[in-house]
């Protein structure tokens, strides 16, 4: 009897180690993904946070720019200018973008702001092709040559 004492209380040691382990693993699992969704929620937080602050940066881009054109379509004072120097200053490059690949210019001409793609006429004649650092400027019979400033480009 002793025997069977011995080998039933051997056994039950044995049966409560695998219980206690297979609980012990449970509790690892459980506290494993907890962590794993503790990381995956901060990580979408920070991803939400850096959205914002690029979508704030796009605001304040935009709200610059249109401060600029604003500022731009005021009328601007000037004594009798010399016609040679106001045909030179006619056309001036306000600023360009690039977007897919593309250039998008912005001109003053004559005091009105025109937008115009690379290698695109526009309504009012007006053709923009960037060439090395310069923009060449077409309009009408009138060629200008431009310098890009990267200052200018947004």
């Amino acid at each position: 009897m002793s025997n069977t004492r011995q080998m039933s209380i051997g056994t039950m040691v044995i049966l409560s180690s695998l219980c206690w382990s297979s609980v012990s693993f449970a509790e690892d699992s459980e506290v494993g993904s907890t962590i794993l969704s503790q990381l995956r929620l901060q990580e979408l937080q920070e991803r939400s946070a850096a959205s914002r602050a690029k979508q704030v940066q796009y605001e304040l881009q935009v709200a610059q720019a249109e401060h600029a054109i604003d500022r731009l379509q005021q009328p601007q004072a000037s004594a009798n200018p010399d016609p040679e120097v106001a045909g030179l200053d006619r056309v001036v490059l306000i600023g360009w973008t690039e977007r897919q690949g593309k250039l998008r210019f912005l001109f003053r001409v004559n005091e009105r702001i025109v937008r115009a793609w690379e290698g695109i006429r526009d309504q009012s004649g007006l053709l923009a092709t960037q060439i090395n650092e310069h923009v060449q400027v077409s309009l009408g019979a009138q060629t200008y040559q431009l310098e890009i400033d990267d200052a200018q480009g947004q």
